[in-house]
């Protein structure tokens, strides 16, 4: 499950990307499952922040042990990300993360 794709991603970077929730939600359910793995140096939930899959960002705070700030070494965390793409709803659900870093 956390092997990559020749581009790079997972499956689970990649369903989160597409907005695909259900297959999101069956990953997530699977054990063993890298949550926080980078994927060309995104998050799962960075990915899905940056393209504006709220239902997916959601998903995704609700896995134990996420890291909701994790950063991309060049574009930043999912609330960097968010918010430079204008996902007010997004940006406004990770500012109600209680670990959430707005430095």
């Amino acid at each position: 499950v956390n092997s990559k794709s020749a581009h790079g991603y997972t499956t689970l970077a990649l369903a989160a990307i597409c907005g695909n929730l259900k297959t999101v939600e069956l990953l997530i359910a699977i054990e063993g499952i890298d949550i926080q793995c980078f994927d060309k140096g995104c998050s799962a939930l960075t990915l899905a922040a940056q393209i504006g899959h709220l239902d997916a960002v959601k998903l995704l705070l609700g896995v134990n042990g996420i890291d909701v700030n994790a950063s991309h070494w060049e574009y930043g965390t999912a609330l960097a990300l968010a918010s430079s793409r204008g996902h007010i709803n997004i940006v406004k659900l990770l500012l109600q993360q209680e670990d959430i870093d707005v430095n």
